[in-house]
């Protein structure tokens, strides 16, 4: 009856000598574990939210002469865009939303409209002082610093925006969609993709408005013609208030409406549905 317990020696002797095995590999990986970093996890790195009120560009050694505007100089470096993508604050998703999708006259869309190509081209038809083509130069050179996809540029023909200085009892003849009565007037047209291709702007150029409401009246019909087309009571600062003002400078939310709409964040044809669900 030896050969059972002989048997049992033999499983005593493998069990020990797996136990042996299985201590050594024990103290190799504790070593191991030793002289090794492990890293659970690691915090996504944070970056501040950008200013949003970026500085117009005006170009200083623009010398107007009378009749026909001269070209303002472009900037030398494209703007950039200032827009966080993923945040807005409450009052620019407001007014935004409020100006760009409204309209005073004609249709109201419930999609963003604006010019789509590189440059816009302006020229200027009638009677014009020295000073309104000043104020055009510098409104053209404001407008520029703040866009990033699309230049306003002075043409002498075959522009794709005219700017009509005359009379407003004149103003039916020359834009039969004109509205009484208004000093200053614009009228835009665009595809069904929500692209602007065209435009005509009326301004009043009699002794009816005095040099700071007239200029006041080129730069908001000149900066509505390009998408943000509605006026409101909200802010009396604001070139877009609905009363009568003589303003003539961006507001700090003005500047921020005219750089979302013509930033990469935007397009023409985004609905309101589409721009409120990404900036919720």
């Amino acid at each position: 009856m030896r050969k059972p317990k002989k048997l049992f020696q033999n499983r005593q002797g493998s069990i020990a000598i797996i136990v042996i095995f299985a201590l050594l590999a024990f103290a190799a990986a504790a070593i191991m574990l030793q002289n090794t970093d492990w890293v659970l996890f690691q915090d996504a790195p944070t970056y501040p939210y950008p200013d949003i009120s970026p500085t117009a560009i005006i170009d200083p050694t623009v010398t107007p002469s009378a009749g026909q505007p001269t070209q303002p100089s472009q900037p030398t470096v494209a703007p950039t865009s200032t827009i966080a993508v993923e945040h807005i604050s409450d009052d620019l998703k407001n007014y935004f939303e409020e100006i760009v999708f409204g309209g005073e006259y004609g249709n109201v869309t419930s999609a963003i409209t604006r010019w789509e190509q590189s440059y816009v081209t302006v020229e200027t038809v009638g009677t014009i002082d020295d000073k309104s083509i000043t104020c055009l130069n510098v409104v053209i050179s404001d407008f520029n610093g703040l866009s990033e996809t699309a230049q306003l540029q002075l043409a002498s023909a075959n522009a794709d925006i005219v700017m009509h200085f005359a009379p407003e009892s004149s103003f039916k003849t020359i834009e039969p969609n004109y509205v009484p009565i208004n000093m200053g007037f614009f009228w835009a047209y665009w595809n069904t993709n929500s692209q602007i291709y065209d435009g005509t702007i009326l301004i009043d150029n009699t002794d009816d408005l005095t040099d700071a409401e007239r200029c006041h009246l080129i730069r908001e019909e000149l900066t509505q013609i390009m998408g943000p087309k509605n006026d409101s009571y909200r802010y009396e600062e604001s070139i877009f208030y609905q009363g009568w003002t003589d303003v003539n400078a961006y507001s700090e939310l003005d500047k921020e409406v005219i750089t979302l709409l013509y930033s990469d964040e935007v397009s023409a044809g985004m609905t309101k549905v589409a721009f409120e669900a990404k900036y919720q």
